[in-house]
């Protein structure tokens, strides 16, 4: 990873408008008609993700690490959520951002996401 490319307190952002696909469900059961938790992490992990694409070399990928999320407040389907990802911190194999979720001015979540660079033939060599 060409860790040049990423600077501490670097950030993303980007909105997304809650669909039904994103409510609160385990398989074919549907919890409630709100964003679920799963969503949000989603979320939140592509738009830590964003900070690495750059910097990825050839042959290289990102996997996600550790994720760690609250879920504060609910937002029904329709509405628009912002999701902002800060770089906290960078080491050559890995990548830490701090998310936040709003609704509006209010914020519906927070969280770490931590990301591992590895080569892809690390990786696919892991599954074997």
């Amino acid at each position: 990873m060409q860790t040049n490319k990423i600077r501490l307190g670097q950030s993303y952002e980007f909105e997304i408008t809650v669909t039904e696909d994103m409510r609160a469900h385990f398989g074919s059961i549907t919890v409630h008609n709100l964003y679920a938790t799963a969503a949000m992490l989603t979320h939140m992990e592509w738009g830590s993700r964003q900070h690495i694409l750059p910097a990825l070399e050839e042959g290289e990928e990102g996997v996600g690490y550790h994720m760690s999320i609250d879920h504060m407040a609910p937002v029904p389907i329709g509405k628009t959520v912002r999701i902002q990802s800060v770089v906290t911190d960078v080491q050559p194999s890995r990548i830490t951002c701090h998310c936040e979720a709003y609704h509006g001015a209010r914020k519906i979540g927070q969280g770490t996401i931590v990301q591992a660079i590895l080569r892809l033939t690390e990786l696919h060599a892991r599954i074997s």
